[in-house]
């Protein structure tokens, strides 16, 4: 699978997209508003740029993964 079609299918498990927005601008030095918009916007726009998109792979991997731990530990 490409990353980006990848990323789509992962980000549409993101269930709090501002919480994530957040943090990818964290880990990328980015506004928030800037990921959400011209990343996380209808066109998908991710920088291939300094290995930007499998760096981003790796990162909403990690984050989707931790998500479903949470929301397991909210259920016990």
């Amino acid at each position: 699978m490409e990353v980006l079609e990848e990323l789509k299918a992962l980000y549409e498990q993101v269930l709090d997209k501002n919480d994530f927005h957040k943090k990818v601008a964290d880990e990328f030095g980015l506004k928030p508003s800037s990921v959400r918009t011209n990343w996380f916007g209808t066109r998908f726009e991710i920088p291939e740029k300094y290995n930007t998109q499998e760096r981003l792979l790796e990162f909403t991997k990690d984050y989707v993964e931790n998500q479903k731990e949470r929301k397991e530990e909210l259920e016990v």
